[in-house]
């Protein structure tokens, strides 16, 4: 009797050890490239720096094959610039060029939140969490088409807040290399 009971302690332990084990496996196959980097960096969510470091081909390898290619205008700039835009993690890359080997321009974040701010704030929310700064006027691929934006300098990064409303209604999160 004390034989089976030590078997059947055996046998459940080690079935819940590989149920465990099978549990996390499906989690982790189940979370987002942004969800896994918020749990590799729980101080910053993602590491943007160590993002703007990756060419095209390295973004693709890392977030995998699930996105949408486009274009996009940056500021002040009339070219037009290649894309790579991921729905689960909801980044949009930009790129120098259409090369594999292309670098980062900016990363375009619409879900992450950076020290309490986040895409789509306007202007006084963005300032009252992350400091007073002059709006300043600019414009996308075209002179005739106005912006404004808040710029911070965080951690070597620039976090720009750009929108085409002078309140920063709806305002886009772009993330560059700080200067």
């Amino acid at each position: 009797m004390q034989k089976l009971f030590i078997i059947v302690a055996l046998l459940t332990a080690l079935f819940n050890g590989s149920f465990r084990e099978v549990a996390n496996h499906a989690e982790s196959a189940s979370l987002t490239e942004t969800q896994k980097l918020s749990k590799e960096h729980p101080q910053q969510k993602v590491d943007y720096s160590q993002l703007l470091k990756l060419t095209k081909k390295d973004v693709i390898s890392k977030f995998g094959n699930n996105y949408e290619e486009g274009t996009t205008t940056i500021e002040q700039s009339h070219i037009i610039f290649p894309t790579i835009y991921y729905p689960k993690e909801k980044f949009t890359f930009v790129f120098g060029d259409e090369q594999e080997n292309s670098s980062l321009r900016q990363i375009i974040v619409a879900a992450d939140e950076i020290q309490g701010v986040t895409s789509g704030m306007n202007f006084a929310e963005i300032k009252s969490r992350l400091g007073l700064r002059e709006v300043q006027e600019t414009w996308l691929g075209t002179e005739d088409n106005l912006a404004y934006k808040l710029e911070y300098q965080l951690n070597g990064l620039t976090y720009s807040f750009i929108s085409t409303k002078p309140d920063g209604r709806a305002s886009e999160l772009i993330i560059t290399e700080g200067e």
